[in-house]
């Protein structure tokens, strides 16, 4: 059964991010906002393109399907660029969007090929909110650089972030248009992204088309589907953690009983069972 459920109004959530700048549609919104985000024309990017490739919400079956390794993989000559979005960023964020831009660069290699520049060159970009990792520097814009002793290979990979929870409240001039489409991309609704988009043609179109998809009924029927699944295999992967955590509290309390009728002190009891005094008490009047 299909559950109501509210589709995220923010481009900043990623299953309404993959699919509206991927959707041919907004394809050649998605080739300026490349632009303005890398040292590339949108001549050169429009002439290059290849492919663009994502897990499809509408055509996925499991939710853990990922053909692609990656949300948005866009395959140019000599190059792939992989698009990724965080609601929530963290250690296992990073650490994804590192073995992504692995991945999609291994792909591009022979078995026992060692000639590593003529690999095609893959940058990793992702825009990022709620920031718990360290290794992610405090500002809107940071770049976290390969360290290996085959140099060609740190020049073909490059990992970006951009910190959409410091963009939403940085001033920028209007003539930016990078930080206009950050801005429009971290936006919370319709409303504001209309503010964001006043006086830019794409922008402004772009808005109009992501209001008339969100209301769409077949789409918020998709949306409805993949909110159960997403919640139920929240569900589980809780279940299955919490049973860890059960079977683990069981082991330590059938430990401390042995121990108990064994008559060994409370210190020793603490030491092999991290159990409070408290705890251990407990178990004794249990027993008695």
């Amino acid at each position: 059964m299909i559950i109501e459920t509210q589709i995220p109004t923010s481009l900043a959530n990623d299953l309404l991010f993959k699919e509206v700048l991927t959707h041919p549609d907004n394809r050649d919104k998605l080739i300026y906002f490349l632009a303005t985000l890398t040292n590339f024309t949108e001549d050169y990017l429009k002439s290059n393109l290849k492919k663009v490739l994502y897990e499809n919400i509408f055509l996925k079956t499991k939710i853990n399907d990922k053909a692609y390794r990656g949300d948005v993989v866009i395959e140019l000559t000599n190059l792939k660029i992989n698009l990724e979005c965080y609601s929530i960023f963290d250690k296992a964020s990073f650490i994804k969007s590192l073995s992504y831009v692995l991945r999609i660069y291994s792909t591009g290699m022979e078995r026992g090929d060692t000639e590593y520049s003529k690999i095609d060159k893959v940058i990793g970009i992702n825009f990022i909110d709620n920031v718990n990792y360290k290794l992610i520097e405090d500002k809107d814009y940071s770049k976290v650089t390969l360290v290996y002793e085959n140099k060609a290979i740190t020049d073909a990979i490059e990992l970006e972030f951009y910190r959409l929870d410091k963009i939403r409240n940085k001033t920028y001039n209007e003539d930016d248009k990078k930080m206009k489409w950050l801005k429009f991309l971290g936006a919370k609704d319709y409303e504001e992204r209309k503010t964001i988009a006043k006086g830019d043609k794409r922008l402004m179109e772009l808005n109009e088309w992501v209001e008339a998809y969100i209301n769409d009924e077949h789409t918020k029927e998709v949306y409805g589907k993949w909110a159960e699944q997403i919640a139920l295999d929240k569900g589980i992967r809780v279940g299955k953690e919490e049973g860890i955590k059960e079977g683990i509290k069981d082991t330590t309390s059938t430990i401390a009983r042995e121990m108990i009728k064994g008559n060994e002190s409370i210190d020793k009891i603490q030491k092999y069972t991290n159990l409070s005094l408290k705890e251990i008490n407990e178990l004794k009047k249990e027993m008695n």
